[in-house]
């Protein structure tokens, strides 16, 4: 083996071991932006899900509402009907 040779392969070594650990690095850094995002999706998700709850919620009590408005709309309208 000459001396370039060697000084070639350490070169080439070196520059292996870099890009080695700055892939390492940038797998690391996605893994961990991957997992605050799917942290961040499951709150969307509860949140919408609270929302929905509530949506129905109030469906419900604006159902009940107009239920009895229209019964006392009904019972109103009935006697003024048979007063006439």
């Amino acid at each position: 083996m000459t001396e370039q040779w060697k000084k070639d392969v350490d070169d080439a070594l070196a520059v292996m071991g870099g890009l080695q650990a700055r892939q390492g690095r940038a797998l690391r850094e996605h893994s961990e932006w991957l997992e605050e995002h799917q942290r961040a999706m499951a709150r969307i998700q509860a949140s919408i899900e609270a929302q929905q709850a509530a949506g129905r919620a109030t469906d419900a009590r604006i159902e009940k509402l107009v239920s009895a408005i229209g019964e006392f709309m009904r019972r109103n309208g009935g006697e003024k009907e048979g007063k006439s």
